[in-house]
């Protein structure tokens, strides 16, 4: 059966991405990612008498599900007008959805869209049931993104008001990298570090391991492609057998130290828990090892995170293709301290934010494999919608 039927409306014109505002009345589409990319009050190229419209990227194999007055913008987008008398609109999205299209580049992919097919009940009352399971799921997991986006709004203020006026309500100094309290002083990096190499520079594996020397069981080595958010991811690392971490004394970390990604994303770093202390450093990493007596090693570490470190690290890396540190650069970074014991209320409360960021942020992936595995089982048939517990999918 034909599930689609002219949409009618592709003639109308898109807007460029240059004539995009941030606010407006009617809201732009386009194939990005996210589902509103801008505004225009451009009243004569609005759809709103088709409506609902499923937008999909041609370049980017993105599905949007449109039933609010919209204006397409850039070029890429294919509006498809779901034929309602014989399936269910938001059914048809979320059957588009479960499609397998092979990724091209940045080719155009309708072609391939139109070979597909979709297995669809003849009976709309179920395509009706199957729908309302998957909006209860995605509402779900819109709420949740929401607040992983707030909570990260209120880390990225709380940092920005905690390194500018602490915790004391002190009159605040004007130094060398602009306001802070007066109790707190400027130091560069290296002044941080515990004597006599707090600043560590790996050397390089070599011919030392290879691929076989990787066991299923043994030390973790820690590579940049590891570091999320300040902290090390500890999914999916590669270890070595303990007669090989024994030759890499050098690499060996300890609980405080921070690692630096050298190339690349040079700001991008993380800090190592006492659960991680005697892992591994790969080559791609620089070690910065606090002295305890003079900063807490997870104030450094947040620290190290706001706006002027990595801006300094970004403006004095070297490299015209890619950017790249070094010990020295690492070690004239300015480093803003507060007496020892603020930096701990301070680490203290950025990382109970971190906490329960991280565990919202674990909730919004559990709603996203609970939506992907329902689709799929959904739409393949090998789960009825009147097998599901429809209540317990809402909670």
């Amino acid at each position: 059966m034909d599930l689609l039927v002219p949409a009618g409306a592709e003639s109308r014109a898109s807007i460029q991405q240059n004539q995009y505002q941030p606010a407006g009345r009617f809201p732009v589409v386009d194939q990005g990612s996210a589902l509103i990319s801008g505004y225009t009050d451009e009243e004569s190229v609005v759809h709103e008498s088709d409506l609902p419209l499923i937008l999909f990227g041609d370049h980017t194999r993105v599905f949007k599900f449109l039933d609010f007055p919209f204006v397409t913008g850039a070029d890429g987008t294919k509006l498809l007008k779901p034929n309602q008398d014989v399936v269910d609109a938001t059914f048809l999205y979320y059957a588009l959805l479960n499609l397998d299209i092979p990724g091209k580049g940045y080719n155009r992919h309708f072609k391939y869209l139109r070979e597909k097919e979709i297995l669809c009940p003849t009976n709309k009352s179920e395509q009706r049931a199957i729908a309302a399971v998957l909006s209860k799921i995605q509402a779900a997991i819109e709420v949740q993104q929401r607040i992983v986006s707030t909570l990260k709004e209120l880390k990225a203020a709380t940092m920005a008001k905690l390194f500018r006026e602490g915790t004391r309500g002190e009159r605040l100094k004007q130094t060398e990298i602009g306001e802070m309290p007066g109790s707190w002083a400027v130091v560069r990096m290296h002044e941080t570090c515990a004597p006599p190499n707090g600043l560590i520079q790996t050397g390089p594996f070599g011919s030392q391991l290879h691929a076989s020397d990787y066991v299923s069981d043994g030390f973790p080595i820690v590579n940049p492609t590891h570091m999320v958010d300040g902290r090390i991811r500890q999914e999916n690392i590669p270890m070595i057998s303990s007669a090989d971490a024994d030759r890499l004394v050098r690499h060996k970390l300890r609980y405080g130290d921070i690692l630096f990604s050298r190339r690349g994303d040079v700001g991008l770093h993380a800090h190592v828990s006492k659960n991680q202390e005697g892992w591994l450093c790969g080559t791609g990493c620089l070690i910065v090892r606090p002295s305890f007596q003079h900063v807490f090693p997870l104030y450094l570490s947040y620290f190290l995170c706001s706006e002027q470190p990595q801006n300094h690290l970004k403006t004095n890396s070297v490299g015209s293709i890619m950017p790249n540190i070094n010990t020295r650069i690492l070690g004239n970074v300015p480093v803003v301290l507060p007496p020892r014991e603020e930096q701990t209320i301070i680490a203290g409360i950025l990382d109970s934010l971190d906490r329960r960021l991280e565990g919202t942020s674990d909730q919004f992936d559990v709603l996203q494999m609970l939506f992907s595995s329902t689709l799929h089982l959904l739409m393949t048939g090998q789960v009825r919608v009147n097998n599901l517990d429809q209540e317990r999918v809402s909670q």
